[in-house]
């Protein structure tokens, strides 16, 4: 589990794709002018790819911690700390303020949006969520989910939830509030069939 002070604010990109950690870094390096604790959790999706992702962070002036060094305890990870671990993306987003989905800024299909949802964060991902097109423009009609496009727009959107925390629980609860309701239509669905069936 990481050891993370409960007052730092913590954004969770989980599931990051080539060409998406710059544009996450960019925008991480902009919002640490306002919010200079801010705390960036980075999984990407192929874990092969901690060495680029690396090499991305430290070309923004910023000292990354991969998981797998990080000390018991309270952790010393000032700015990013790379998941190179496999299996606790779930977990890491419980520990986040905002969760980011990746494969969506990039043409990959989206990321499963259902996992944050369950932690009650709010859910930001970009225009690719073809594989999810459902339930990512339900998650956005209920207010439980942010459409992204680009840097400025990840910058406005997480300076807006990071700032009021009314804002930021509201937005959490309608995510989870939705995945339960999403979570009943599929029941629904799957009933129904049955009985078409049988």
């Amino acid at each position: 589990e990481l050891q993370i002070d409960a007052q730092r604010q913590v954004v969770v990109a989980g599931s990051t794709h080539a060409g998406e950690e710059e544009v996450i870094l960019q925008a991480f390096q902009r919002l640490r002018e306002e919010f200079p604790d801010l705390l960036l959790i980075l999984a990407p999706r192929h874990p092969e790819r901690i060495a680029q992702v690396e090499t991305a962070v430290a070309d923004l002036g910023f000292t990354a911690v991969r998981r797998s060094a990080l000390p018991q305890g309270r952790n010393g990870a000032k700015e990013v700390i790379l998941i190179d671990t496999v299996g606790e993306l779930s977990t890491l987003y419980a520990a986040g303020s905002i969760a980011f989905v990746g494969g969506s800024l990039v043409p990959r299909g989206g990321q499963n949006l259902l996992e944050p949802a369950l932690h009650g964060r709010p859910v930001l991902f970009g225009p690719h969520m073809e594989n999810f097109v459902d339930a990512s423009a339900y998650f956005v009609r209920r207010e439980a989910a942010i459409q992204v496009s680009d840097v400025s727009d990840i910058v406005r959107q997480c300076a807006r939830l990071l700032r009021d925390p009314v804002i930021r629980d509201t937005m959490g609860q309608a995510a989870m509030a939705a995945l339960a309701a999403h979570r009943g239509a599929c029941g629904r669905t799957v009933a129904l069939l049955e009985r078409l069936i049988l």
